[in-house]
């Protein structure tokens, strides 16, 4: 990528770091990540089903309100953060069959034909 300037440096530099962290990430990480959120989720449904809270039920649920956000915003920057390396991933792909398209391979042709027509439609560059 061309760096035109210090802030685009910096800001590739921590994408990059981001996207690293995400991806060293352990499967069983996310595994106990989702076993917990669902051992949460039937704690609210049967909080919901109480008609009288008690107060440490509400004050319980304050804390996990604000616990939640925080990992939402977390999970949706990782989200982010793979789909834009997802991007990447395919227009490089795209540009290298688009390059051996225009070489005369008629294999990439084929299949440059079929993607045009989709990035065009997406891409305003």
């Amino acid at each position: 990528m061309n760096y035109d300037d210090e802030l685009t440096k910096s800001f590739e530099e921590k994408f990059q770091h981001n996207l690293k962290l995400i991806r060293e990430i352990p499967p069983e990480a996310l595994n106990t990540l989702k076993a917990e959120m669902l051992v949460i989720k039937d704690w609210l449904d049967e909080f919901k089903q109480n008609p009288n809270p008690s107060a440490e039920d509400l004050q319980l649920l304050a804390v996990m309100g604000e616990k939640f956000k925080t990992l939402h915003q977390k999970l949706e920057d990782m989200q982010l953060i793979l789909g834009e390396s997802l991007r990447r991933q395919a227009m490089a792909f795209y540009e290298n069959v688009k390059r051996l398209a225009k070489e005369g391979n008629p294999e990439a042709d084929k299949i440059y034909q079929d993607l045009r027509k989709h990035i065009e439609n997406f891409d305003q560059n």
